[in-house]
């Protein structure tokens, strides 16, 4: 009792001076940085009764001093010469924190037990849950993070560890529990979802998943923490299911596309279509998509949206070609004129994700392309991104020549930014066709060269 008296005098009379306040602040974050009673503190005088209480307990001059390097040896020295001897200095800076003081690695060391305890637990419950082998093997390799093993784990997983811990280190172990149980669910129930559609063969929307998945049908709007967890968990799956990459990943615009839709998943349907014409398809049952044989008897132009296309496996042109072209008013006069003859697609501006589908289905038949688009830098891109997605020679330029482009010449000026992207271009034809563009410095249109897209001679071809 005796010795809790004199803590608390000592303590009283620490605290009736700021300047020692201020010592035993100091010294208490040096105790946290190296788990010990060290180091040096820097105090300023603020005052002559400051320099006066330093001079009385330390028993030495601060005079015309505005400032005072005080160790722990001086201070432990001072201590013992007063009557607060039989108290350590620990013992004061305890009593002066109001709580146990510890090193930072010592509060480290305990922090990330608490993050271990709490992926243990949260792991043993997902796993009651986890049905299908991805969601066995994520929570495994989870496992493993937490653990520190040295089973092999995939980047994506760390990734994904490090996303799920953002902003919830200093969470109160059963808060952290709660977070990183509903995270987990989340994971392993998309999982489980994403298999039924792979193994039923069928696609969903991304609302109808996500509340299929929560509830709510928001969940993974794109801008929230799940969408960008969704998101990272699909790179993860593609790893896993041996998923190779293709043109599309080189393509901002249509990745994040092209990605959910390899996992069964539809983000946009409604303004995500293809314009075809004379075109018949095959679906996965292996019959004739009767709407479309309809259309290409009449020779009718039809738009058909991704959910459409993404049920195709085959696809079917007259005497095997295809004749694209980038303006939806020249694919409007061709089918007009060419419709019960040949087989037509309007790439409409910078291909869309059904568009890329298309030229895969393409691809696969060994259908020959005959491709025409604008002169200017966008057009003469997208004409290479076409070819560079069909195999080489299956891709024919027509009407992309040096002359084509001075009769298609307008009086329109392309800017410098734009003219760089001529140097990216590859195809040593495009390259010529550029080349004139950069000296003419104007872009030319399909409108007007419109009569020779409608010749039936072959001169157009480059």
């Amino acid at each position: 009792m005796e010795k809790d008296k004199m803590r608390e005098a000592c303590l009283a009379y620490f605290r009736s001076m700021p300047v020692f306040e201020r010592l035993l602040s100091q010294f208490c974050e040096k105790y946290r940085s190296y788990g010990c009673f060290c180091g040096s503190a820097r105090l300023n005088i603020r005052s002559e009764d400051e320099r006066e209480a330093l001079e009385g307990f330390f028993a030495r001059s601060y005079h015309n001093q505005k400032t005072a390097t005080i160790s722990a040896q001086a201070f432990q020295r001072a201590l013992e010469n007063t009557r607060f001897a039989e108290l350590s200095p620990e013992e004061i800076l305890v009593a002066f924190a109001g709580a146990p003081l510890s090193g930072k690695r010592e509060e480290e060391s305990r922090r990330k037990a608490c993050i271990a305890r709490c992926w243990e637990a949260a792991l043993d419950q997902q796993e009651v849950y986890a049905d299908c082998e991805a969601s066995k093997q994520l929570l495994c390799e989870f496992r493993a993070v937490v653990s520190e093993s040295e089973v092999q784990v995939s980047e994506h997983v760390m990734v994904l560890y490090r996303q799920l811990m953002s902003g919830r280190q200093e969470l109160a172990e059963n808060s952290l529990l709660c977070a990183l149980t509903e995270d987990l669910h989340i994971l392993v129930r998309a999982l489980e979802l994403l298999n039924r559609l792979r193994v039923e063969k069928r696609y969903q929307y991304l609302p109808v998943f996500a509340a299929a998945l929560s509830g709510d049908p928001h969940r993974l709007d794109p801008g929230t923490r799940d969408a960008h967890l969704l998101q990272l968990l699909l790179q993860w799956l593609e790893v896993q299911r041996g998923v190779e990459a293709d043109e599309m990943n080189s393509i901002p615009s249509l990745w994040r596309q092209a990605r959910y839709l390899s996992a069964g998943i539809l983000l946009d349907d409604v303004s995500n279509y293809a314009m075809l014409c004379g075109v018949e398809a095959t679906g996965r049952d292996g019959l004739v998509h009767a709407g479309m044989a309809g259309f290409a008897a009449d020779g009718a132009p039809v738009n058909v949206p991704l959910s459409v296309i993404t049920g195709w496996t085959q696809l079917c042109c007259r005497e095997n070609t295809l004749w694209i072209v980038e303006n939806p008013v020249v694919y409007a006069v061709l089918c007009e004129r060419f419709g019960r003859t040949r087989s037509l697609m309007c790439m409409n501006g910078q291909p869309r994700l059904s568009a890329w589908l298309i030229l895969r289905l393409l691809r696969t038949a060994g259908t020959r392309v005959y491709y025409a688009g604008d002169f200017d830098p966008e057009g003469l891109s997208i004409a290479e991104k076409v070819q560079q997605s069909l195999l080489p020679g299956q891709c024919v330029f027509w009407h992309m020549s040096e002359a084509d482009y001075r009769s298609a010449q307008s009086q329109k000026p392309i800017d410098a930014r734009r003219m760089k992207m001529l140097d990216h271009l590859q195809d040593p034809l495009l390259q010529k066709t550029a080349a004139l563009i950069r000296q003419q410095g104007v872009a030319g249109y399909q409108e007007n060269i419109l009569q020779m897209y409608l010749s039936e001679d072959t001169d157009g071809f480059m």
